[in-house]
C-alpha cells in the first residue's frame, strides 16, 4: 500500500499532506502496528518514500507508516507560528485511527526521523513515553540549540528559530531533549531507543556527546555509528537496520 492523503487539522486550522505506506494487503481483523515516520528540516511527507526503499519494505509485516508533513516547524508549537508538535503527537494519532486499523498499544507504536525529524521523533516519545515502545533518530540535529546554531551551515537558521521558540531561542524544558529524557527516566516507562549517526557527519560531535549523556539515565538506549554522511544513503540503511532489528 502507498498513498498520498490530505487530512483536516483542527490544531493547525488547515488541510495537511500525509502519506501513508504499509503492506500490499490490507486484509484480516488483526490491528496493524504504527510507525510515524519524520522528516527533515528541506524536507516533506514524501521524502521516505522518495529516497529509501521504505515502500519494498513495508510490503510484507503487519505495520503502517505514517509520514506527515510539518514544513520547517522543529515539531515545535511555535512561539509565533502553528502547533505543528501538538499536531504531530496528539492530533495525527487520533486521525490515523479513525482512518486505518492501526493498533492504540504502546508496544505496537513507533516513532522515528532523521536530522529535524530524529529530534521530532525523540521529542515525541520522551514526552509521551507511555504511547511509543520504539523511537529510532537518525542523524538527529538540535539536542544542543546553541552549539547546534553556532556551527557553520547552521547560522543562518538563527531568525527561523527566533520565531519558532522565542526571540532569545530560550528553549523550554518542554523542548529540550535531554530535559526530556530526565523526566521519562524518572517515569520508568521509556520506550527503546536506538540513535545512528554517521562517522563523516557534521553533526557527529553532537551526537556523541548525546550518546555519553543518555548512557547516564536507566534508560534502553542504544548508539550505532558507521561510515556515512548527513544523506539519505545513510538514512536508507540506518531504517534498513532497525526495520530488520524490531521488525517494524
Amino acid at each position: 500500500m502507498l498513498a498520498k492523503m490530505t487530512v483536516f487539522s483542527h490544531v493547525l486550522d488547515k488541510s495537511c499532506d500525509i502519506t501513508v505506506v504499509g503492506p500490499k494487503k490490507l486484509e484480516g481483523t488483526r490491528p496493524m502496528k504504527v510507525t510515524y515516520l519524520l522528516h527533515g528540516l528541506t524536507g516533506n511527507d514524501a521524502n521516505w518514500v522518495q529516497y529509501t526503499q521504505l515502500p519494498l519494505w513495508a510490503r510484507e509485516g503487519n505495520t503502517l507508516f505514517i509520514l506527515p508533513d510539518a514544513g520547517r516547524s522543529w515539531y515545535t508549537d511555535a512561539e509565533y507560528g502553528q502547533r505543528y508538535f501538538t499536531y504531530v503527537a496528539r492530533e495525527l494519532p487520533g486521525i490515523c485511527r479513525g482512518l486505518f486499523n492501526i493498533s492504540g498499544r504502546r508496544e505496537d507504536t513507533a516513532v522515528m526521523g532523521n536530522s529535524m525529524g530524529g529530534y521530532g521523533a525523540l521529542k515525541c516519545a520522551l514526552t509521551f513515553p507511555e504511547r511509543y515502545g520504539l523511537c529510532c533518530a537518525f542523524s538527529p540535529a538540535a539536542m544542543y540549540w546553541r552549539e547546534y546554531l553556532a556551527m557553520p551551515n547552521c547560522v543562518g537558521l538563527k531568525k527561523e528559530f527566533a520565531g519558532i521558540f522565542g526571540i532569545g531561542v530560550e528553549t523550554t524544558e518542554q523542548d529540550d531533549i535531554m530535559c526530556l529524557a530526565r523526566a521519562a527516566a524518572q517515569k520508568g516507562c521509556a520506550p527503546t531507543i536506538r540513535v545512528a549517526c554517521g562517522a563523516q557527519d557534521f553533526l557527529l560531535e553532537l551526537n556523541h556527546r548525546f550518546a555519553k549523556e543518555m548512557a547516564g539515565f536507566p534508560l534502553s538506549f542504544r548508539y550505532d555509528e558507521w561510515a556515512g554522511e548527513h544523506d539519505w544513503t545513510f538514512w536508507n540503511e540506518a531504517l534498513r537496520r532497525v526495520l530488520g532489528e524490531f521488525g517494524c
